[in-house]
């Protein structure tokens, strides 16, 4: 959904899996599960049945917001947990910000930092090392990241809220340009 409060982080397990890999991109879903509180996260969890209800739904937008929204301490954030979020005009501030998770690196738009996990199917990375593992769009401190859409999850080991990038798309890097009108490109 796109307003507050209608996202939820789904959990699967080696016996849940096979549950959902039937769905694509599109789907309208029912889920029954468990809901509760998993590392002060809400999610629906102990999966028994994923049915499709639709298919080739229109898929909700990311919704706009700043990082400041989900920086440490923040108390409007957890209405955004498990929705596509979108943030903009964003420098990485800080690679390893929280040391017990070397993956996690922090963006801020100037509002307030948020950190970037790791999750998703996406070749980006903030450690030159990944690239043996396929990820080759490193990140360095200071790189500027235009636009990035992702699932909003919280670290409760890191003690903050997380924007985790589905894939490379949800990535615009790099500075971008503005043209003046009239400008002819090819």
């Amino acid at each position: 959904g796109t307003q507050p409060w209608s996202g939820i982080w789904l959990t699967s397990d080696s016996t849940t899996t096979s549950l959902f890999l039937h769905l694509r991109k599109g789907d309208s879903v029912a889920v029954t599960g468990r809901i509760g509180e998993l590392n002060t996260v809400t999610q629906m969890y102990s999966v028994t049945s994923v049915v499709v209800v639709d298919s080739n739904k229109t898929l909700p937008q990311p919704i706009l917001l700043t990082t400041g929204t989900f920086a440490q301490g923040s108390q409007n954030a957890e209405q955004y947990e498990g929705m596509l979020v979108k943030v903009v005009g964003t420098t990485l501030t800080a690679l390893n910000p929280y040391f017990s998770d070397p993956d996690l690196f922090e963006i801020n738009d100037g509002s307030g930092g948020m950190y970037v996990g790791p999750d998703g199917k996406n070749s980006y990375t903030n450690y030159a090392g990944d690239s043996t593992l396929g990820l080759n769009n490193i990140l360095y401190l200071n790189d500027k990241i235009d636009t990035l859409i992702g699932v909003l999850y919280y670290s409760s080991g890191a003690n903050r809220y997380t924007i985790c990038p589905r894939q490379n798309s949800d990535w615009v890097a790099g500075e971008p340009y503005q043209y003046k009108q009239g400008w002819n490109l090819v």
